[in-house]
């Protein structure tokens, strides 16, 4: 159980190794130039994650596959039968990763132990990342332009995908941990998961990415309902401590919101954020008229890239078959994860997915995965993935071990 903590404690740290050059990518930090080439790197997260698997997968599988897993394998077989002789092959690994790791992960849910030692070490190790992180970036910020550039500089050193899969972990990680701070009955617990959170959003903010922008403006919306849900009935609820330290949270997103587009020294507009794209969207348009019935069946442009939206990404390379065979195979295969999960809660299922904090979660990340892979197409990135799985494994976990210490005690508990 030990090494479980240890390869979980690993995942987060954003540290590659090319295969090319067979070397660590560790590069010293260029403030004018950032690092976009790297061989083929690999995140440490990613083999420490497939010896965690291998390690907490249960000896003994059943023969009997569910038909959700079953049909996900399908789509991903037919994925591949359309892309094999068009896509790079390192490529379609990285698209497929995603749908292995998380049918994988489904696995080893049916083992409550192995998900607590995982969580655990996980967190651990988001939590070291994320305070080395934050003492780099003040060490190394004295004006607010180094501020912003440094948040891809780790003592000095360049982050890889700093402004990619990183940030976008960071982001759905604080995400979380914001949304587990509102489930706490106490104001002391709520501060002390904030303060925990607050490494990782100081990262955040300095990196400026619009994606992250999203992100809060998701956090903002479901902070609004529910403190909308709790005041209700102002003459029972408005001075209710829950209430008002909702209301606080409310508009500390607001401010971080605020700080954020202060230190952009970007143009952060929704019409900026679709100019700088829509080349590649009227360029797929124009090419729509000319396409005949095969490209449009299984793609019309080999290779993959350049488009930075899932959707039309898929569709130019493989065409409708590929994007849906694809988008079934990761649908079914997330949905096959998020169910055993939750079965791992047991007899605190039924309660865990009814929690109003629960469905936050998934919303949120729901909506930071959609926006990511409109904006970015980070479901092709290991590190985002890998990362992402275990933030969600976190999450419910630590949910679900909060609703174990509020239940109440049986008889035959005592």
């Amino acid at each position: 159980m030990s090494l479980l903590f240890l390869f979980a404690f690993l995942i987060p740290f954003p540290l590659f190794f090319d295969l090319l050059s067979r070397s660590f990518v560790v590069h010293p930090v260029v403030y004018n130039q950032v690092l976009v080439e790297a061989g083929v790197p690999v995140p440490i997260g990613l083999p420490a994650a497939a010896l965690l698997i291998f390690i907490a997968m249960p000896r003994v599988l059943s023969l009997r596959v569910s038909r959700t897993t079953a049909i996900s394998l399908l789509g991903l077989a037919i994925f591949w039968a359309v892309e094999f002789q068009k896509a790079d092959p390192l490529k379609l690994l990285a698209m497929s990763l995603p749908v292995l790791m998380l049918l994988a992960m489904a696995a080893v849910a049916a083992r409550p132990r192995a998900v607590a030692k995982i969580a655990g070490g996980y967190a651990a190790g988001l939590l070291i990342q994320t305070l080395l992180h934050s003492a780099s970036i003040l060490f190394y910020s004295p004006g607010r332009e180094t501020f912003v550039a440094s948040s891809r500089d780790f003592f000095g050193f360049e982050i890889y995908q700093a402004m990619l899969s990183y940030s976008a972990i960071l982001s759905a990680a604080g995400a979380g941990a914001l949304i587990y701070a509102l489930a706490q009955r106490t104001t002391a617990k709520r501060l002390a998961v904030l303060a925990l959170a607050s490494p990782a959003y100081l990262i955040v903010i300095s990196a400026t990415r619009k994606a992250a922008l999203a992100d809060m403006a998701i956090l903002f919306l479901i902070n609004a309902v529910l403190l909308l849900k709790q005041i209700r009935f102002p003459k029972i609820y408005m001075l209710r401590r829950e209430a008002l330290t909702n209301a606080v949270i409310f508009l500390a997103i607001a401010l971080a919101g605020g700080l954020f587009i202060l230190f952009s020294p970007r143009e952060i507009s929704l019409g900026f954020a679709l100019e700088q794209r829509s080349g590649n969207y009227q360029g797929v348009m124009a090419a729509l008229p000319t396409l005949d019935f095969s490209q449009i069946l299984t793609g019309y442009a080999p290779g993959w890239g350049g488009y930075s939206n899932l959707l039309i990404e898929l569709f130019v390379r493989s065409g409708v078959i590929g994007l849906f065979a694809y988008l079934t195979a990761l649908s079914l295969a997330f949905m096959r994860f998020g169910r055993a999960l939750l079965a791992s809660a047991g007899e605190l299922s039924r309660s865990v997915k009814s929690d109003i904090y629960m469905k936050s979660w998934f919303w949120f990340a729901l909506g930071t995965f959609l926006v990511g892979n409109l904006v970015n197409v980070n479901v092709q990135l290991p590190y985002f993935m890998t990362n992402f799985i275990m933030i969600n494994v976190c999450f419910v976990h630590f949910l679900v071990r909060f609703h174990d210490e509020d239940a109440p005690v049986t008889e035959g508990g005592k």
